[in-house]
């Protein structure tokens, strides 16, 4: 981005890459929740992209990118916490050996 003279568009894309990357670990670790994080972050990513920084000032692609970005991670952390039995993935035994005996 900073080689085109766009270095504005760099925080907005930062998250969509990191978001974007939620969809292949979704299917690896089958788990639906990220899936709804991948897509609440590229939404807000690429509505921070495609926003005018004339709409709400010059600020209100890192305000809205932070903002939105931020509250997203802290869902999926939240919901990690409060659902963790239930989302706990369909792992082998012979996986979980080491962890569940604390070594």
């Amino acid at each position: 981005m900073y080689h085109f003279g766009r270095g504005d568009l760099f925080p907005p894309a930062m998250p969509l890459v990191i978001g974007l990357h939620f969809f292949p670990l979704a299917a690896l670790f089958q788990l639906p929740v990220y899936r709804a994080t991948a897509s609440a972050a590229s939404m807000i990513s690429m509505a921070a992209l495609l926003m005018p920084a004339t709409v709400l000032g010059p600020d209100s692609r890192l305000v809205l990118n932070g903002v939105g970005f931020g509250a997203v991670m802290w869902a999926t952390a939240a919901c990690w916490v409060l659902y963790s039995r239930r989302l706990k993935p369909a792992w082998p035994e012979n996986c979980l050996m080491g962890i569940e005996s604390g070594l």
